[in-house]
C-alpha cells in the first residue's frame, strides 16, 4: 500500500464504519469460535497501523508483523511495541509452531505467493492452532480501489479453499463477512 493509505487507515480506523464493523466482526466470530480458552499466543500479519492488534489483545499476547515502516511505527505510537517489520510473508521471522492463533486480516490479496504465505501460516502455528484470514472476494468487483491498494487478486470461494487445503490448513468455516452489502454493491 501506499504511504498516503497508511496515513489515512491511522487517522480513522477507530472511528470508521467499515474498520469498525470488520473489526467487530472478527472478535465476535473468535470469541464464538475460541471460547473462553485464554490467554493465546496470537500473530497479526499484516497488522497495519494496529487497531485490530489492540483489538485481540482481549484474547492474549499479541505480536505483529508488517512489510511497512510507516506501519509499524504507527502501531508504535499505539504503544503496540511487540510489533516487528518484515518484509517477505514467505518468511516470517517466527519459530515454527509458536502461536495458538495467525490473524490475516485483508492482507493476503497484497502478496504475490498466497499459497507460500498460507504455509508460513501453517509452519507458526501450534499443533491445534487457528487462523483467521479475510479478504476481498469476488473479482467481478475488482475496481479501482483494488489498484491503489495495491491487491493482486480477489478470490472466488473454491479457489481460496483449495490453496488452504495445498498450504495444510483446515478449514473450519468459510463465509462472506459482507454478505448482506453484495446486493447494493455488485454492478
Amino acid at each position: 500500500m501506499e504511504t498516503a493509505e497508511y496515513d489515512l487507515m491511522y487517522r480513522i480506523e477507530s472511528d470508521y464504519w467499515w474498520y469498525v464493523g470488520r473489526r467487530w466482526l472478527v472478535v465476535r466470530l473468535l470469541r464464538r469460535w475460541l471460547g473462553e480458552t485464554r490467554p493465546l499466543e496470537i500473530l497479526d500479519i499484516g497488522c497495519g497501523t494496529g487497531a485490530n492488534l489492540q483489538a485481540l489483545k482481549q484474547f492474549g499476547n499479541t505480536t505483529g508483523s508488517d512489510v511497512s515502516l510507516a506501519a509499524v511505527q504507527y502501531c508504535h505510537s499505539r504503544g503496540l511495541v511487540e510489533v516487528v517489520q518484515q518484509t517477505d510473508a514467505n518468511r516470517l521471522p517466527f519459530d515454527s509452531g509458536r502461536f495458538d492463533l495467525v490473524t490475516c486480516l485483508d492482507v493476503i490479496e497484497h502478496i504475490e505467493d498466497d499459497l507460500g504465505m498460507m504455509r508460513e501460516v501453517a509452519r507458526v502455528l501450534k499443533p491445534g492452532g487457528a487462523s483467521l484470514f479475510t479478504t476481498p472476494a469476488h473479482p467481478v468487483l475488482w475496481s479501482v480501489h483494488d489498484e491503489s491498494l495495491h491487491h493482486k487478486r480477489r478470490y472466488r470461494r473454491a479457489e481460496f479453499l483449495e490453496k488452504l487445503h495445498d498450504a495444510g490448513l483446515v478449514p473450519q468455516r468459510i463465509t462472506y463477512l459482507n454478505g448482506l452489502l453484495l446486493p447494493l454493491i455488485v454492478p
